[in-house]
């Protein structure tokens, strides 16, 4: 799967701006070069906060942001109430889970997220 999560910005939330990335001239295909990125100046600069690929959303007006690894199994998700600085993690499920998305309303001035994906047992059993 080549697929990343767009650079994400809400209207709520002045300033933040998060991204997949990686060093380079292009984006890789490459999941292992990837990280998350996030700016707190409108994307003047950004700091790494994740190597990998994610998925991400923004909440509370920007004082919340969660990620969850994206298109790989996981369990979790993790969210900073710093702008990326320090980073707690929430434990979803006991099985894990091919993460597809993370929502919150559309104005993101709430706490509460949508976490959907597909439990990783169920997709083997689909591929194979």
């Amino acid at each position: 799967m080549g697929t990343h999560a767009p650079v994400y910005s809400v209207e709520s939330a002045v300033g933040i701006v998060i991204g997949t990335g990686n060093l380079g001239s292009t984006l890789t295909q490459n999941q292992v070069e990837k990280a998350l990125y996030i700016s707190h100046d409108g994307g003047l600069t950004f700091k790494s906060t994740h190597s990998g690929n994610y998925i991400y959303d923004i909440g509370d007006h920007g004082a919340l942001i969660i990620a969850a690894k994206m298109n790989e199994p996981t369990n979790e998700v993790e969210f900073t109430w710093d702008q990326g600085t320090t980073w707690d993690k929430v434990k979803l499920s006991e099985e894990k889970m091919m993460i597809r998305n993370i929502i919150t309303e559309p104005k993101s001035t709430s706490q509460n997220f949508l976490v959907y994906g597909t439990y990783f047992e169920n997709l083997e059993e689909k591929e194979g």
